[in-house]
């Protein structure tokens, strides 16, 4: 948050005025990030085709199995979600909450126009 939008925020609570906020938990956010949705979100930032590719080849036929004790799961295709330890896990998932920032500024815009 801005020194302006802090300001406002500020003003709005010494005034009595309601203030909205949202939090976000996104410790296990990387698990639920769904494949085909990130590709129509990068598709639709314009991110060249090429860089797409090589995103998705690095996410398709991937495999996870559960260990448990000395027992361990069968393989299951994973269909979501980001392999932890990665440099591109992060960078995903910036991209794939980029249109909530947009949305949020938007509302900010329209409630200072208020």
């Amino acid at each position: 948050m801005d020194a302006p939008q802090c300001m406002q925020l500020s003003c709005a609570l010494d005034s009595s005025r309601s203030v909205r906020t949202l939090f976000v938990d996104v410790k296990k956010a990387l698990d639920h990030v769904g494949h085909n949705i990130l590709l129509n979100k990068m598709t639709s930032l314009s991110i060249p085709n090429c860089l797409i590719g090589w995103r998705f080849s690095f996410l398709q036929s991937r495999k996870q199995r559960v260990k448990l004790g000395n027992l361990y799961s069968g393989w299951a295709d994973m269909v979501g979600g980001m392999p932890q330890g990665t440099w591109l896990g992060p960078l995903t998932f910036v991209i794939y909450v980029t249109d909530l920032y947009l949305h949020a500024l938007s509302i900010s815009s329209l409630m200072i126009l208020r």
